[in-house]
């Protein structure tokens, strides 16, 4: 026998070893602290502030009692952003400038699936 020659045996130990050790396995409570601490101190802010705000806009403008949109359909939650597009103010009652309301749907939109896609996997 020559002593280059590989089995096929071993050779396809060696991929599948490779292959394997490019993956690991998380534990559910472990790929949530990972997740947790992967979205920046600042975002988690911007999000919670935008969410904070249709909150408001819920409960003030559209005399929602129930301000939890994560809950609504597409449709009305449809319904209700382009009220809040079209009525957000700052707190001193101006137009907010198209940058920063640019920045508020991005929050609002990343608030929605965090909390959305939260509800429906537990």
């Amino acid at each position: 026998m020559c002593c280059c020659f590989v089995s096929p045996v071993s050779s396809r130990f060696r991929v599948l070893s490779a292959i394997m050790a490019r993956f690991v396995k998380f534990s559910k409570e472990e790929l949530e602290a990972k997740l947790e601490t992967s979205i920046p101190t600042n975002t988690k802010r911007a999000n919670e502030k935008a969410a904070r705000a249709f909150r408001a806009y819920l409960e003030v403008d559209e005399g929602q009692a129930s301000s939890d949109f994560e809950s609504f359909n597409v449709d009305k939650l449809d319904q209700y952003l382009q009220g809040f597009w079209y009525g957000a103010r700052d707190l001193k009652g101006n137009k907010y400038k198209a940058s920063t309301l640019d920045n508020l749907r991005h929050s609002l939109n990343r608030y929605s699936m965090l909390h959305r896609t939260a509800k429906h996997t537990t």
